[in-house]
Formats: structure tokens, C-alpha cells, sequence
């Protein structure tokens, strides 16, 4: 008997039936590597004080069997670490660049190898930061730690400022190679969380602008010759070691620009949220007159005799004006040459801050500038 024949129809049908089945295979969407489940979770919080001193707790937790990571320790102050769950197998610190794109001057890699508890592996890590917020009332800026760990982790960082204290509305944000991040909207008023930052993002930093309970800030005066300093107490040993820094090098300078100077007065600012590391001190040029100096007080986390660079700088502004050179017609010349001296002042007393000043200033006019990544490197 012969076999019968399939119809056209049938087969047109059985054809139909067969792409329509496949045509989801076909089409599915590649996987999203930023939606992968991450390796495991990186917890950061700072605990902010009334001064700006702040705790920072780093907790490391991942239900892997076995592994390795690495995450940012600071280089030069001391930092603890407890595992909590499982076994650390082994570590070794490495220098930042080994890891990442750049150099970061304060601050080492911890690399290190585990094994869980059979449930998780969780490492603990803490250590301070004697400013971790720059505080005048009324205002104040927290800037973190630089956070730096192993790509293909979670993040999850909180800021907890006093009671009493409060962010103020879009001054919260972490700041990462890719792009800028805000806090999740259920943070409250004085503990700011950042909870949906992107995996690929591993090297950040996070501000915050805050308002303090205080309206006004309780200054004292300090006095040296003819400066007077006025500070808030929390930086009286900055404010001190400025003025010994002025008075030692104010004979040098009356040599120089053959002038003196009757009196002036000298303050610490906290700067605009968004220009926080963009100036260093400032002489504010609709003064009445000559005398009043003005230095941003962040710069007290950069390295050793950085912020006396800035202050000669101003200091050096001061004796300009007062020789008859007007920062308002000459603001080009005024700049160059308070930096000029001020960095050649601060390398004859053996600053070292004025060094990596003069190669920031090196690199600025060359046609790599950009390429280097310029800016100021905080602990």
C-alpha cells in the first residue's frame, strides 16, 4: 500500500507550528552582567561625631564556599580587622595601582583568600577618620574614606550624622568613575543610605552637606604679632600651627615685597558643596581692606604641609595687594606669583606638601594633563 501524501497545507502548518516554538529561543536577551548576582556584599558605615571625627566600619559578607577579594585599608593610619564568619586563608597588602586604574597616595589593598563556615564568610574591618566631615556652624560636608574594592560586588554604604544634625535637600551624593549617585529615598534626615549603586562601580566617594543643631559657631582668637586667627576650638591646633607658620616666614616675605602689614585676620571656610575640592583659599577681593584671609579647611586631609602651601599662598596674596599690585586688574599675576613663592617658601622649611603641589602644577601645563586624572587625593 502507498504511503499517503502530506498535504501543502499540513506542512505549512507543521512549518508554522515549528518557528513559532522556537522564535523565543531565537530571541532571548543576552544576560545583563550588572544584574548578576554579585559575589558578595561590601557594607560601608560612617559614624559622624559632633567634631567630624568619624568611625568607618567596612563588613565584607559572601555565601560563597571559597574565593578571594580585595578591598582599600588606609596606608599610613592603623585599621583592624576580625573575621567574623569562616576562615581567612591567606592575605597580602598591594599597592593600588596593581589593581586599579590611578594611585590613591593614603591607601593600600587588602587582598585576601577565604574559606566559608560552610554558610558564609564575613570580615570586618574598622578604622577612623579624625575628620571625616569639616564642620563651622552652621554648616558642615562629610567626605568619605575613599571606598575602593574587588568589580562584581555590591555596595552598600550608610552616613550617620549626630542627632540633631540634617542633610540638607540634594547635598547627598557618592561620587563614582562612571557617574554620580543619590541615596535611596527612605534615608532620613541625619542617616543617609546608598543602596542602588551599580556593580561596576567599585571606587567612590560620597558627600554630604549638613546643617548642624547650632545656628552660630562659638569662635575663639587666636593672636600672633599682627595675625589673629579666628576659629572654632575643634581647629585651634590647625589655626596655631599656621600662625607659627606665618610668623616664620613674615620677615622673609617683608624682605621680598619691602612692605609690612598693620593687621590681619585670618579664617577657616567651609567650602560650596559642589566647589569642595575645586579652590583652596581665597582672598575675598570687595574687602574694604587689606587683610583678610580665608583657607578652606578640607585641605587638613591632604598630605603633610599642603594646607600651609595654600596659606603662604594667601599670605603671599596679601603682601602683593599691599605693595600697590591690584588683584583686580593683575589677577593673573597675583595667582602666579603667590604660587610661585609660597611653594618655593614651603620646600626651603622641608614641606611635603609643597613638592606634590609643584608636580600638580608641572603636570597642569603639560598636554597629558588630562589624561593623568588631576585632582586632589584625600585621606
Amino acid at each position: 500500500m502507498a504511503p499517503k501524501q502530506i498535504s501543502c497545507k499540513v506542512l505549512k502548518t507543521v512549518l508554522l507550528l515549528t518557528i513559532i516554538a522556537f522564535i523565543p529561543l531565537a530571541f532571548e536577551p543576552l544576560l545583563d552582567v550588572s544584574s548578576a548576582e554579585p559575589a558578595g556584599v561590601y557594607s560601608y558605615e560612617f559614624i559622624v561625631d559632633k567634631d567630624g571625627f568619624t568611625i568607618v566600619n567596612i563588613v565584607y559578607r559572601t555565601e560563597r564556599k571559597s574565593g578571594s577579594s580585595w578591598v582599600f585599608v588606609p596606608k599610613f593610619d592603623e585599621w583592624t580587622n576580625l573575621t567574623a564568619a569562616g576562615k581567612m586563608t591567606g592575605w597580602t597588602l598591594r599597592n593600588t595601582e596593581d589593581l586599579v586604574d590611578g594611585s590613591y597616595y593614603f591607601y593600600q589593598a587588602l587582598y585576601f583568600s577565604f574559606k566559608s563556615d560552610g554558610a558564609a564568610f564575613e570580615l570586618n574591618i574598622q578604622f577612623n577618620l579624625s575628620a571625616g566631615a569639616i564642620i563651622i556652624e552652621p554648616n558642615g560636608i562629610f567626605y568619605s574614606s575613599q571606598i575602593g574594592f574587588e568589580k562584581g560586588n555590591k555596595l552598600i554604604a550608610k552616613v550617620i550624622l549626630p542627632e540633631g544634625f540634617g542633610a540638607k535637600p540634594d547635598e547627598a551624593i557618592a561620587f563614582g568613575v562612571s557617574g554620580s549617585y543619590r541615596p535611596n529615598s527612605k534615608s532620613t534626615s541625619n542617616s543617609i543610605l546608598f543602596d542602588t549603586i551599580p556593580q561596576d562601580e567599585n571606587l567612590l566617594r560620597i558627600e554630604v552637606g549638613f546643617h548642624t543643631s547650632n545656628d552660630t559657631a562659638d569662635l575663639l582668637e587666636l593672636k600672633n604679632q599682627v595675625f589673629t586667627f579666628e576659629t572654632v576650638p575643634r581647629y585651634a591646633e590647625y589655626a596655631e600651627k599656621i600662625l607659627d607658620l606665618y610668623n616664620k616666614t613674615y620677615d622673609e616675605l617683608v624682605d621680598l615685597f619691602n612692605v609690612t602689614l598693620e593687621k590681619a585676620t585670618v579664617r577657616f571656610f567651609v567650602p560650596d558643596f559642589n566647589s569642595l575640592l575645586s579652590i583652596g583659599g581665597y582672598v575675598p577681593f570687595s574687602a574694604k581692606e587689606i587683610g583678610d584671609i580665608h583657607i578652606n579647611i578640607i585641605f587638613t586631609r591632604y598630605v603633610e604641609g599642603y594646607i600651609e602651601v595654600i596659606a603662604l599662598h594667601e599670605l603671599v596674596h596679601q603682601f602683593l595687594w599691599k605693595a600697590g599690585v591690584s588683584p583686580r586688574s593683575l589677577l593673573w599675576f597675583h595667582e602666579g606669583m603667590a604660587q610661585y613663592v609660597s611653594i618655593e617658601i614651603a620646600s626651603k622649611i622641608g614641606y611635603e606638601g609643597a613638592e606634590m603641589t609643584r608636580e600638580e602644577l608641572c603636570l597642569l601645563y603639560t598636554s597629558d594633563a588630562a589624561d593623568e586624572g588631576i585632582g586632589v587625593d584625600l585621606g
